[in-house]
């Protein structure tokens, strides 16, 4: 091959394996894949050879390939399995997570797997802050015999480490380490303060569990880094449906758009970003129905008003992901499929049929022509619009005028545009803002707030001849609705990044570079690291300082644990848990009866119930199944070590009664997580249970 010619060149594989002094080790760690590579193995006139090599610490069954050419040409292949154990077996189980106060024990089950009688000594090593009560540490097994030994331990503070279990036998050891997790008790409590001005907070604690107030401060050094905080924000809540999936994904988009306008990202994360996108995407085609449409979740019946963000979703997604055209195709038929002849669209399901049209009916149709003339369609929703228009004059609903103001720019209506927004103006100005329900049932606090908000923005924007600073008002306004869990509700979150990546592409130079200063009760602080030593219960004074003007926004976290539940005042949903039995034995069930109720006299959009499990009993995923199959549920997932209910709607003052047989695995007392049940739009409006408590016998 001609010198420089070579387009690129790939080594032979490698397999790198120690080399052991003594076959006693202390500790499993080897795991390779490959124990054993030789490409040249020369055998004796009978065809036969000897290699050595080291095992694994695996206790499994393994391979032998051998492949070979005889000196006649002939080709030969031949496989052999053998299995490896170790002279002492020894196994344990523990739960996922425990809560803090509980009480576990531990059987650790020993095999002896060699030829003789062996005495044995069993050490145990917990975490800080875990008591080890009683360990049972000496066994004699004969041959082949299994035999336990019992570990009690109580929790008393937090952690996240590992607990340890060595065997001893003559020079033989062998350790077993498992992930050991400790979680707080009692009902959380987490708040967060986002801003970027000069200003004087106070805050009031109340009484909260010894060890549990933790807080922190960081700062955004661009706008991006707050944008892609925002979309981790949504992760500390369930999104098992698709638009919250969807609400993971689809703000990537504008945050690309932003960093790739002011050349602020490389092409390696550029890329990266891209194919995290394509990832969510691939994921999302899962929730497509056969009538081209999507749904909540995995079901017949596709939701128009989801289908129409759906629609939105991958036409902005062509950019970068390239969906099928087909798919975006089937998609806008089925949407028009579902416009009547007075230009509605029927968005609702069957379960809403008898009913008249109600503010939640009119918000999903304005949504659906928001979405269709977005992505281009004008003369198929003309009349469609002229009866949104009548109907957002008449109450004069800022979500819904918000929609139509950015409806009718996306239209080149520039009359309708400028009566719809001198109405949004004026109410913005006398801060007259009213929203009786948005397109995902968010009806009242921060998440339909920021909702409306981000549209009235992104409205704004659209006039070209607007001053900035006027959108600079709203988008500081917007900023201050951030919180723990983001902007409130998925969908807030997605418009707000839309609103505030296309503003600070065009505005990042009306917020300064400077750094806050920040004092708590006086004490100074510094980021990366805590803060809760500057925190106390009652008043406290929290002081943000800038420079200049303004500066680069900060995020400043502080949460705690009570034995008191957060105030769950006008929450339209409640909800019990109750065990059968407090006691049970282990290999026995237990009931848990799930009561979630509507209070008021109407109907209720999505509603999510977490429900914390004590660490003793473990759930039976064939009956959770059964659930669905049944339509006692709409869906179900395990986040966070809570099980999670979805139901689509709630009828009104509708009773929801779930019964979970749970089988009692770990002997010990446990306490569960506190469980709670909301509007999944309102995130910021939960009605809380205390932690249910059992005690296991073994």
């Amino acid at each position: 091959m001609p010198y420089g010619k070579l387009a690129s060149y790939t080594g032979s594989r490698k397999f790198a394996y120690p080399e052991y002094k003594t076959t006693n080790t202390s500790y499993r760690f080897d795991y390779r894949e490959a124990l054993y590579w030789n490409p040249v193995v020369e055998t004796d006139k009978n065809g036969k050879a000897t290699v050595e090599f080291y095992n694994s610490d695996a206790n499994t069954t393994f391979r032998i390939i051998t492949e070979g050419i005889a000196a006649s040409g002939l080709v030969g292949r031949d496989e052999t399995a053998y299995a490896a154990q170790s002279l002492i077996s020894i196994d344990a189980k523990i739960p996922q997570y425990l809560t803090r106060t509980d009480q576990m024990i531990i059987p650790v089950v020993l095999k002896n797997n060699s030829s003789e009688t062996r005495k044995m000594t069993m050490d145990v090593i917990v975490p800080n802050h875990v008591k080890l009560m009683h360990s049972d540490s000496l066994i004699t097994l004969k041959s082949l015999e299994s035999g336990r030994l019992f570990v009690k331990i109580q929790t008393d503070e937090i952690v996240d480490s590992n607990i340890q279990f060595t065997i001893r036998s003559g020079d033989f050891r062998e350790t077993m380490i498992l992930p050991f997790k400790v979680e707080e008790k009692g009902f959380p409590h987490k708040f967060s303060i986002i801003n970027n001005k000069t200003e004087d907070i106070k805050i009031n604690i109340p009484e909260y569990i010894n060890g549990s107030l933790f807080s922190s401060y960081y700062v955004f050094e661009n706008a991006a880094l707050q944008m892609f905080d925002n979309l981790e924000q949504l992760k500390k809540e369930p999104y098992g449906c698709f638009e919250q999936l969807s609400s993971t994904v689809y703000p990537n988009i504008f945050i690309l758009d932003y960093l790739k306008s002011g050349r602020k990202i490389d092409t390696s994360t550029e890329n990266l970003v891209v194919k995290n996108m394509k990832k969510g995407f691939q994921k999302m085609l899962s929730y497509k129905n056969k009538d081209g449409g999507f749904g909540y979740f995995n079901s017949e019946e596709s939701d128009v008003a989801v289908s129409a963000f759906a629609l939105l979703e991958f036409t902005d997604l062509k950019k970068y992901v390239n969906p099928d055209v087909k798919l975006i195709q089937g998609l806008s038929s089925f949407i028009l499929s579902k416009k009547n002849g007075n230009g509605l669209f029927e968005v609702r399901k069957g379960y809403e049929l008898k009913k008249e049209y109600s503010e939640y009916f009119w918000a999903r149709n304005m949504y659906v022509v928001y979405a269709l003339s977005r992505s281009g369609f004008k003369n198929e929703i003309e009349d469609s619009f002229k009866v949104m228009m009548k109907r957002a004059l008449g109450t004069k609903d800022s979500y819904q005028l918000a929609l139509l103001a950015n409806t009718a720019a996306h239209l080149g209506k520039q009359k309708e545009y400028d009566d719809l927004m001198k109405i949004l103006d004026l109410q913005y100005e006398t801060k007259n803002i009213k929203c009786d329900i948005t397109f995902t049932g968010s009806w009242w606090g921060r998440s339909a707030e920021a909702e409306t908000l981000s549209l009235y923005i992104m409205a704004l924007q659209k006039d070209e001849s607007l001053n900035q600073l006027k959108i600079a008002e709203a988008a500081d306004q917007l900023i201050n609705l951030n919180g723990y869990y983001g902007f409130g509700s998925t969908q807030a979150t997605t418009l707000a990044v839309q609103a505030l990546s296309d503003f600070l592409s065009k505005n990042e130079k009306l917020y300064g570079t400077e750094r806050p200063v920040i004092k708590i009760n006086q004490a100074q602080t510094s980021t990366m690291m805590s803060l809760s030593s500057a925190f106390k219960p009652g008043e406290n004074m929290i002081n943000i300082h800038y420079p200049a003007k303004n500066g680069q926004p900060y995020k400043l976290e502080y949460q705690y644990y009570t034995l008191q539940a957060p105030e769950s005042k006008d929450i339209p949903v409640i909800m019990e848990t109750k065990l059968k039995s407090e006691t049970s034995k282990v290999g026995e069930t237990n009931r848990l009866t799930v009561t979630v109720k509507n209070k008021i006299n109407g109907q209720l959009p999505m509603t999510i119930a977490k429900i914390g499990i004590p660490a003793g009993l473990t759930l039976q995923n064939a009956l959770l199944k059964d659930l669905i199959d049944k339509k006692q549920i709409s869906y179900y997932e395990i986040f966070d070590n809570y099980l999670v209910l979805y139901w689509e709607h709630l009828d009104a003052e509708e009773t929801k009664t779930i019964n979970l047989d749970l089988k009692a695995e770990f002997a010990g007392t446990y306490t569960a997580k506190s469980s709670n049940v909301y509007l999944y739009y309102m995130p910021e409006a939960k009605h809380w249970n205390q932690g249910i408590t059992t005690s296991i016998e073994p």
